[in-house]
C-alpha cells in the first residue's frame, strides 16, 4: 500500500510494475514508437489499462488514502485515436475483464505464467548482478532487443531453469553461487586484465550499505539501534527506508530512498565521505569502543595476541593472517628524527592518522600544506597547490627548525663521535628518497660537513657541534628538494 500512496497515477504505476519485475523499461513507449524498439505507444495504453480501475479515497487519517478496486470497465483511451484500448500484456492479445474483476489479478496471473518470458529472464539477471556486480544485461532493469546480453544462452538457461524449478529464489541462488563463475579469483590475469563484461575473473564490489553496517557491528561486537525496533535487528531486515534519515552510515554509503524502482538510486560508487565515516565518525568510534565488543574482549588479561589476531582476521576476511601480517610494524623512518605532538594524542601519533581536522588549527604545517577543513565532500578542497607560503614554511618555520635541532633526532645522531659521515649521509638519502646519493652528490655532502663553522660571536665551534650543525643544513636542503616534495 505504501507504494500505491507515493505512485498515484496509472502510467506511472504501469513504468514502475514494468521496470521492476518485468525488465522493460517502457517510458519512451509512452509517447512515441521508437523504430528500433519492440514497444508502441499503442503496447504502453494497453499495459496501463491494468490500473486504471484503482481507486482511492479518504481516510480520517490525514495523507492515509484507501485503495480499493473500483467497480467498472478496465480501458484506457489513446489520446491520439480517441478510442478506448483494452488491458493487454506485453506481447499478448486483449483480454476481456468483467468489472467486477480486478485487472490487477489477471496482469499478476499473467507475470507468472511459465511462458511469460519477461519475469524469469528479469529475475535472474537482477540476482546475477546482486553477485557479480554487473548483469549479463546491464543496465539490470533495461533488457530489450537493442541491449543484448553478454551471454544470451547462459542468461536463458538461468530463466529456464528458475522456471522449472517453479520459480525457486532458494535454487536461483544455489546455482548461481555453486558455479565456476562465481568461485573465479578476482585477481586477473595477463589475458584478462582489461575484462569488465564477460565474467572471466571475479569483479570485486563494496558490500552494500546494509551489509555493510551489519558486518562491522559483526567485526567489532558493537550494535546498532534502530528507533522502535527490537534490539539486535540488523540494516537488512530494516522494513523501509524511513531509517535512513536516523542513519548517517546508511545514508553515507548509499542506501535508497526508494523514490524509485530504478536499481540505479542505490549509490555504490566510493566517495570521499564513506572513507571519512570510516576513519572518523563517531557511531564507527562507538562501536569500536563498545563494552563486551570485539576489542574489550581480546584486550583482556588471559587472552592471546595470537588468537585475537586470528579472530579478527577470520572475522573480516574468512581467512587467518599470513605470516607477514602478523609480524608487520611500522618501519616507516622519519627524515628528522623528530615528532610533531597533538593535543590529546598519544605521543608517536602520525599526521595521516589523525582523527578529525580540527587538528588544523594547531597545526601551521597542515594547514599551510592544503589538509582539507572536511566542509565538503569535494576533493578540490584539499589544497594541492604549491605556494609561496609553503616554501617559506620549509625553509623558515619554527616548528621545521625544531624537528631538524630535536634531541636524538637524525642530526643529533648522526653527529656522535663514533659516527662516519658516509653512512650518515647514506642514512639520509635512503630515508628521504629512497636511494643512495651519487657520487658527485656524495662528495658535496662530505665537503659540506667537514667544512669548520664558528658561532655568532665568531668563535670557532667544536667539531661534534658543528657536524651537528652541518646535518642539520643538509637535511634542510634535501626537504626542500622536489625530488623529496613530490612522487614522482
Amino acid at each position: 500500500m505504501a507504494w500505491y500512496k507515493r505512485v498515484k497515477l496509472p502510467n506511472e504505476q504501469t513504468e514502475d510494475v514494468a521496470q521492476l519485475f518485468l525488465g522493460v523499461r517502457m517510458q519512451c513507449a509512452q509517447c512515441h514508437h521508437h523504430p528500433f524498439e519492440r514497444w508502441s505507444q499503442n503496447d504502453y495504453i494497453a499495459f496501463t489499462a491494468f490500473f486504471s480501475q484503482v481507486g482511492r479515497k479518504p481516510t480520517a487519517i490525514a495523507g492515509e488514502d484507501l485503495i480499493f478496486h473500483k467497480r467498472g470497465t478496465a480501458q484506457m483511451k489513446n489520446k491520439k485515436t480517441k478510442e478506448n484500448v483494452m488491458p493487454a500484456a506485453l506481447g499478448q492479445t486483449p483480454v476481456d475483464i468483467a468489472p467486477d474483476d480486478d485487472p490487477r489479478l489477471h496482469l499478476a496471473n499473467w507475470m507468472s505464467e511459465e511462458s511469460n518470458p519477461f519475469f524469469a529472464t528479469a529475475l535472474v539477471n537482477r540476482y546475477w548482478k546482486h553477485f557479480f556486480r554487473r548483469g549479463l544485461v546491464e543496465p539490470e532493469d533495461d533488457i530489450r532487443d537493442t541491449n543484448p546480453a553478454t551471454n544470451p544462452e547462459l542468461l536463458a538457461a538461468l530463466a529456464n531453469h528458475f522456471v522449472e524449478s517453479g520459480f525457486d529464489l532458494k535454487e536461483a541462488v544455489r546455482v548461481i553461487t555453486q558455479s565456476q563463475t562465481y568461485q573465479l579469483s578476482a585477481m586477473p590475469n595477463e589475458h584478462n586484465a582489461v575484462d569488465r563484461q564477460n565474467f572471466s575473473h571475479f569483479y570485486p564490489k563494496r558490500m552494500q550499505a546494509e551489509v555493510l553496517l551489519d558486518a562491522i557491528d559483526e567485526l567489532t561486537g558493537g550494535s546498532t539501534k534502530f528507533a522502535d525496533l527490537p534490539a539486535g535487528t540488523r540494516a537488512v531486515a530494516l522494513p523501509d527506508n524511513s531509517y535512513n534519515i536516523a542513519s548517517p552510515f546508511l545514508k553515507i554509503f548509499g542506501r535508497p530512498e526508494a523514490a524509485s524502482v530504478c536499481e540505479c538510486e542505490r549509490a555504490q560508487a566510493p566517495s570521499l565521505g564513506q572513507s571519512l565515516h570510516l576513519m572518523n565518525s563517531s557511531d564507527v568510534k562507538a562501536k569500536l569502543a563498545s563494552s563486551k565488543g570485539t576489542a574489550d574482549t581480546l584486550s583482556q588479561p588471559d587472552a592471546k595476541d595470537t588468537d585475537g589476531i586470528h579472530k579478527i582476521y577470520l572475522a573480516a576476511f574468512s581467512r587467518k593472517p599470513t605470516g607477514e601480517e602478523l609480524s608487520m610494524l611500522d618501519a616507516i623512518d622519519e627524515l628528522t628524527g623528530g615528532s610533531t605532538k597533538f593535543a590529546d594524542l598519544p605521543a608517536g601519533t602520525r599526521a595521516v592518522a589523525l582523527p578529525d581536522n580540527s587538528y588544523n588549527i594547531a597545526s601551521p604545517f597542515l594547514k599551510i600544506f592544503g589538509r582539507p577543513e572536511a566542509a565538503s565532500v569535494c576533493e578540490c578542497e584539499r589544497a594541492q597547490a604549491p605556494s609561496l607560503g609553503q616554501s617559506l614554511h620549509l625553509m623558515n618555520s619554527s616548528d621545521v627548525k625544531a624537528k631538524l635541532a630535536s634531541s636524538k633526532g637524525t642530526a643529533d645522531t648522526l653527529s656522535q663521535p663514533d659516527a662516519k659521515d658516509t653512512d650518515g649521509i647514506h642514512k639520509i638519502y635512503l630515508a628521504a628518497f629512497s636511494r643512495k646519493p651519487t657520487g658527485e652528490e656524495l662528495s658535496i655532502a662530505e665537503a659540506y660537513l667537514a667544512k669548520p663553522r664558528t658561532d655568532a660571536a665568531g668563535k670557532a665551534l667544536d667539531p661534534q657541534k658543528s657536524k651537528r650543525q652541518g646535518y642539520e643544513d643538509l637535511l634542510w636542503a634535501i626537504m626542500n628538494t622536489k625530488e623529496f616534495l613530490y612522487n614522482h
